[in-house]
């Protein structure tokens, strides 16, 4: 009796102890059904000695963005250009991209997400993932580029280290869709036909090569009918004075919505890759304008924060201009009167100008 007693101590201390090694594995390997069964993504994990390893020993604070079964069925069988679901290093970097070391609990309508993932195109600072919440529909929302991904539940977990003793706290986020590393501006742009004109005018000033290897920049992108209001003189423009306008739209540094509100009502001077003029940005807490010295009426920002791999892109409604002056043009300034349309109190394209995709894009990141 005696021995059968002990025996059965030694063998619970043993599952405690087996518990405490696989910590967020152990839990997530039991969610083997219904609509957050995560049957591919502990597999995946298995074959990562080091994500395994980590997500294994850690007592948190840790959150995982755990892809659901139906989110990796639909991820493989339509894939990103160029990736390999059998190179196991490109499986780690986006494995790698749902794992945070911090608790994300939304309490804010708009947060940034330091993920695991070391991002080359920032000189290896934590790839970013952008999560809105919506408080009125408790509904949080991941966004990664011009994708996006819906939390579906999401579940705390206490982890205990046996050997230590210490204790720490985790929590799993449920998701709809993997989430993917940005990747470069140009390519993002790309896939944006209202921003098709930037696009062409990046090749015509020899500037997609520049834009794409930049570190650590924030674009403000106008859209195609930004560069309709002054098609006279863009068409005007040499090479030369035409990369002037767009490196203008560029800013050295990643300047995200909610740093441009929490700096204050307005900030002057702000350098652009045009070393010869500044812009000037101010907001009301909410909307973001910026104009150049050339602008009569400023730019909005239409849709802001859209991650990219070297920094984040503003879509906004006009084109920025220095003084014209400086660029050998003339001292006249432009009145730029792009169309747009108005819906619950913020600018957006008029949609018969929006191909489908950007159609989706303003939805999600308005």
């Amino acid at each position: 009796m005696q021995f059968t007693f002990v025996a059965s101590f030694i063998a619970a201390a043993a599952a405690l102890v087996s518990a405490a090694d696989t910590g967020l594995v152990s839990f997530l390997a039991g969610q083997t059904s219904g609509s957050t069964a995560v049957t591919t993504l502990v597999s995946l994990v298995s074959k990562q000695p080091a994500i395994l390893s980590a997500l294994s020993s850690t007592v948190g604070p840790i959150t995982v963005f755990a892809p659901t079964d139906d989110a990796f069925k639909a991820f493989l069988a339509n894939p990103p250009a160029g990736f390999d679901a059998t190179n196991a290093t490109q499986v780690a970097d986006v494995l790698s991209y749902h794992v945070a070391a911090t608790l994300f609990k939304p309490n804010s309508a708009r947060a940034f997400i330091d993920t695991l993932r070391p991002n080359p195109s920032t000189g290896g600072s934590p790839t970013q993932i952008r999560a809105d919440f919506n408080s009125s529909a408790s509904s949080v929302a991941l966004y990664f580029g011009l994708n996006s991904s819906n939390v579906i539940s999401s579940s705390p977990v206490t982890l205990q280290d046996m050997s230590t003793m210490k204790t720490g706290n985790a929590i799993v986020h449920f998701i709809d869709t993997v989430l993917v590393p940005p990747t470069d501006a140009a390519t993002t742009a790309s896939a944006v036909p209202i921003l098709s004109t930037l696009v062409s005018a990046l090749a015509k000033a020899n500037l997609v090569s520049a834009v794409t290897g930049a570190q650590n920049i924030t674009i403000l992108a106008p859209v195609n009918t930004a560069f309709g209001a002054i098609n006279s003189t863009v068409a005007s423009l040499t090479t030369a004075q035409l990369s002037n306008v767009l490196t203008f739209h560029v800013i050295s540094g990643i300047f995200r919505s909610t740093d441009l509100i929490a700096a204050g009502a307005s900030l002057s001077n702000v350098p652009t890759l045009f070393t010869s003029a500044n812009l000037t940005e101010s907001n009301d807490g909410t909307t973001i304008k910026v104009a150049g010295a050339g602008n009569t009426n400023p730019a909005k920002v239409i849709i802001s924060d859209v991650l990219i791999a070297n920094g984040v892109v503003h879509v906004i409604d006009t084109v920025l201009l220095p003084s014209l002056s400086s660029l050998g043009v003339g001292s006249t300034t432009i009145t730029t009167s792009p169309t747009v349309s108005v819906k619950n109190g913020a600018s957006a394209v008029s949609a018969g100008s929006v191909g489908a995709l950007a159609a989706a894009a303003i939805a999600l990141m308005l």
